[in-house]
């Protein structure tokens, strides 16, 4: 590093205690070492000690000190009597080992390079220490007195660390005859820069403990994006002028549940334009846009484009710049127009004025040139007051031939920029989020000290548990897709998803609304830094983030009863929304004071941007909906709980009308489950609806039960028991056996050991084969994979059991994580006629393509004919086009294949070639 770059990161090397000290005097000296720590990274710096990971599972000390030195930019030595005596080496062998190793460390490097070691290390004296606790051998390096635990005193040490001196010299003048080639220097040490700054995930918005991220390369966790030509569409429909308020209700929610189908199925009439952005920037297009909702990945995609740019020299110079901090330029007039705020951002990190300035000069000269790619991150956090300026700006810079732009924005507000092509990012496909889990769990592995298992055996583990609660919980599938909250999810998880993340779905939402949507939105928006409090109207910090989640629960209600209740009077229309608001808010002083009049719709205005909430212009008035299902009803039932938080039958009056009604299926669980945040029992209510099922109605209220108890809600011991005994004696009959045995699973995951004996004992019973493989397979979702194994490969591999459920065991095998034996059996079944496709989309499941093509290929050119044949192309031409057509060439003409197969054969390679 030299003297000129800016300082990143450092690292505190401090010793803990002196066997001289009281247990008061050392707990002050960790109190101030910590507060100086706050301090550096409250202004700008990252910096580390090990009081940050004091409580953290599976750190090995004995590496840390000495990787955290190797990591960090600098380190900083706070001094004391006590690491006076480790550095010299006159402690206690016994004591301060810690301190002592660093101090070992600092003395290597010293070793090596002298030179290196005074650009690594500086001492800071702290309050309590003095300048006699300096060691002799660190007279040589820079000193720092801090007397206060505040900004102003530590001014000198920020400089050195900003590479900002207090003074400067007068400039020489520039040299005559400077050699060409050191502005080329400039131009590839800013590539370099490039390459070295986008080359990490950037997670630090994601407000969890995670200090590891620094360290976690892009390409090890990077999803490429998908995304399909977006038209330009409004959200003002249409109606005749004698349509109900009735009817326009039932359109708008129509539109939501299409559009909630939709984000889980793939375009399939539009697959052929599906294209990655790096493939829509490869094509040539001059200008585009890339319309994501929050959380869809657009800042992590324009990073790795950033990167993948930088990687190439003969590519276009990448300027990627954020266009919040463009707005902050020009709205302090730091900066005139776009580029002029482009080429401030772009060298901000030189800290000499002169290179500054040569490298300013060099990149104009590429714009110019038509030689640089612009990345513009953010359209949506521009102040309202100055986005058109910035929008003519962005235009006129598209109009110019031979200029490459990209643009990203949320779609909320957006209105479309002319000459720009428009693309829609999509949501990520399961195989995406399936990849993107196991890729987070082998990061994980690296991050950790010894393991009791291997790299693949301990990945395997924790992806299929996590797979199985996505499995068993459908209503996380909205999580599973939208890459933030996936990270969000995978995050939270850390390295024991069974102990780290929230037992039940409520918690699951809570940790989403309170950590995560309203810190992060927090942090976006016009005048916004990393790290800054969420404020709405006058309400900051956490205030601001209750009464932006108490907003959430209420719209929620409010929507919801609005689309799937019964009165006209309730329909969610902007005006509507604002105006309970605003009576609600009223109605608790305690909380919001004297309300401003402006707070309703700035919390209304907070969730649209949050991208949660769609509104359609219908009728003259506008409409709202959620945009994901899951966190409509969410809020509606953490609302209703609230409602009748101390009235139980209150509120089971209130839901008891709506059971088993379109769009109710989820609050009422939900709903109850909530109570149990406040203590309440709700034993009364679901007691009665435990009994002996006869008919289809009362086995619907027991598996209603059974969804209230998985959620969370608070019942006796007894209530719960009788529950299990009556699911499990239905899965042991023919009637509802898969959602007794679902039902079972979902309470099992709180409570196993009053679950896992049920299931057992259906395994060893008379039933019939089929249910046993199920209950061998809840068994193993519940965690006792080890018993489930035997079970499931003596079904899978017993001959006089039905082929489909055979293949059945054996993809329960391989969802289990026992992969190598589930394709061993598959391979055999998927020569037998009636499961083949089946057996062959397992192995495909499980990773190995190879096996899965050579079988295709076999039974295509074998005995495959009539729609067995179809099935074999079309899942070959899945994974191997080329392969499909050559196979489907040879069947043409072939003697004993029929015409019929002979004509979808001839057309199916015709499709296959275009």
């Amino acid at each position: 590093m030299s003297k000129t770059e800016t300082v990143e990161s450092i690292f505190v090397s401090w010793a803990h205690a002196h066997p001289s000290w009281d247990d008061e005097r050392t707990s002050h000296w960790e109190s101030t070492v910590f507060s100086f720590v706050e301090l550096v990274r409250s202004n700008g710096i990252y910096a580390d000690v090990d009081l940050y990971h004091l409580s953290e599972r599976g750190i090995d000390w004995t590496r840390y000190g000495p990787q955290a030195i190797e990591k960090a930019d600098m380190v900083l030595i706070a001094v004391s009597d006590a690491y006076k005596e480790r550095w010299e080496g006159r402690n206690r062998p016994t004591e301060g080992a810690g301190a002592a190793r660093e101090a070992n460390v600092l003395k290597g490097i010293f070793d090596q390079d002298q030179s290196i070691f005074m650009k690594k290390a500086a001492v800071v004296i702290l309050p309590g220490a003095s300048a006699e606790d300096l060691p002799s051998e660190l007279y040589c390096l820079p000193r720092f007195k801090v007397r206060a635990l505040d900004s102003t005193d530590i001014e000198d040490l920020l400089r050195m660390l900003r590479a900002q001196p207090k003074y400067k010299p007068w400039p020489v003048g520039e040299p005559r005859g400077v050699d060409a080639s050191d502005d080329k220097d400039l131009l590839h040490q800013y590539r370099e820069r490039v390459r070295a700054r986008y080359a990490h995930l950037d997670l630090q918005s994601i407000p969890v403990e995670f200090e590891q991220h620094r360290d976690i390369e892009l390409h090890r966790l990077y999803i490429k994006l998908r995304s399909l030509p977006k038209s330009r569409q409004s959200n003002h429909l249409q109606v005749s002028p004698d349509t109900s308020v009735e009817q326009i209700a039932d359109e708008i929610r129509h539109i939501g549940e299409q559009q909630w189908q939709a984000f889980h199925q793939e375009p399939t009439k539009q697959q052929h334009q599906i294209a990655t952005p790096e493939e829509v920037i490869q094509r040539g297009e001059n200008a585009i846009v890339m319309l994501g909702v929050a959380g869809a990945g657009k800042s992590t995609m324009m990073r790795a484009l950033a990167h993948e740019c930088a990687e190439i020299d003969d590519e276009r110079l990448p300027l990627y710049v954020q266009l919040s901090r463009v707005d902050n330029l020009l709205a302090q007039r730091k900066a005139d127009n776009l580029i002029d705020a482009v080429l401030l951002l772009v060298v901000r990190h030189i800290a000499s004025a002169d290179k500054r300035q040569r490298l300013k000069d060099e990149i104009s000269v590429a714009i110019d040139a038509k030689r640089v790619r612009f990345l513009f991150d953010g359209l949506d956090e521009v102040h309202s007051s100055r986005m058109e300026e910035l929008r003519e700006d962005l235009i006129e810079l598209a109009n110019i031939s031979g200029n490459r732009v990209s643009v990203t924005s949320r779609p909320t507000n957006y209105s479309f920029l002319s000459g720009y092509a428009h693309y829609e990012i999509l949501p990520l496909r399961p195989t995406d989020s399936q990849e993107f889990i196991e890729h987070w769990f082998d990061v994980l592995y690296d991050m950790g000290s010894e393991r009791a298992m291997g790299r693949q055996d301990w990945i395997r583990d924790r992806v299929a548990w996590l797979n199985d609660q996505l499995d068993d919980r459908p209503q996380l599938r909205d999580i599973s897709l939208n890459p933030l909250m996936l990270t969000f999810l995978a995050i939270l998880a850390g390295e024991e998803p069974r102990g780290n993340l929230p037992q039940f779905r409520k918690d699951l939402y809570r940790e989403y609304v309170d950590r995560l949507f309203t810190k992060w939105e927090g942090q976006r928006g016009p005048d916004k830094n990393l790290g800054d409090e969420l404020t709405i109207g006058d309400l900051g910090g956490a205030k601001a983030r209750s009464a932006a989640t108490w907003a959430l629960n209420r719209i929620g209600v409010l929507v919801h009863e609005g689309y799937y209740g019964e009165s006209p009077e309730t329909m969610p229309t902007e005006a509507m929304i604002i105006s309970s608001l605003a009576q609600d808010s009223k109605a608790n002083p305690a909380f919001f004071g004297e309300t401003p009049e402006n707070l309703p719709r700035g919390l209304l205005n907070f969730w649209e941007q949050a991208g949660l909430l769609n509104t359609y212009a219908l009728a003259g008035k506008n409409w709202y909906l959620f945009r994901h299902q899951t966190f409509q009803e969410y809020g509606a039932a953490r609302a209703l709980a609230s409602e009748y938080s101390s009235d139980v039958d209150g509120l089971w009056g209130r839901l008891r009308p709506h059971l088993f009604k379109p769009g109710w299926s989820e609050v009422p669980p939900l709903a109850l489950a909530c109570l149990a945040d406040v203590g309440a029992d709700v034993s009364h209510v679901l007691s009665p609806l435990i009994k002996t099922c006869e008919s289809k109605e009362e086995r619907e209220l027991l598996l209603f039960c059974a969804r209230c108890i998985a959620e969370g809600s608070n019942v006796a011991l007894e209530v719960r028991e009788a529950l299990l005994a009556e699911l499990a004696r239905i899965a042991n009959t023919d009637y509802e056996v898969e959602d007794s045995l679902r039902s079972l699973v979902s309470v099992g995951w709180s409570y196993p050991n009053q679950v896992l004996p049920l299931l057992e004992r259906i395994v060893e019973s008379d039933s019939r084969d089929w249910r046993k493989i199920r209950a061998a397979e809840a068994i193993g979702k519940l965690g006792s994979r080890r018993m489930a194994f035997p079970i499931l490969e003596k079904f899978a591999r017993d001959r006089s059991i039905e082929t489909g459920w055979r293949v059945v065991a054996a993809w329960t095998l391989g969802r289990l994580g026992f992969k190598e034996t589930a394709i061993d059996v598959l391979k055999v079944l998927a020569y037998i006629e009636d499961d083949q496709c089946r057996a062959v989309e397992a192995i495909l499941e499980f990773g190995d393509v190879g096996e899965a093509k050579r079988i295709l290929i076999e039974l295509g050119t074998g005995k495959a004919r009539g729609w067995w044949l179809r099935r074999v192309c079309e899942k070959l031409s899945e994974i191997d086009r080329s392969e499909a057509i050559q196979v489907l060439s040879s069947l043409i003409g072939e003697t004993g294949v029929s015409i019929d197969d002979q004509l979808y054969a001839a057309g199916k390679i015709g499709q296959l070639s275009k």
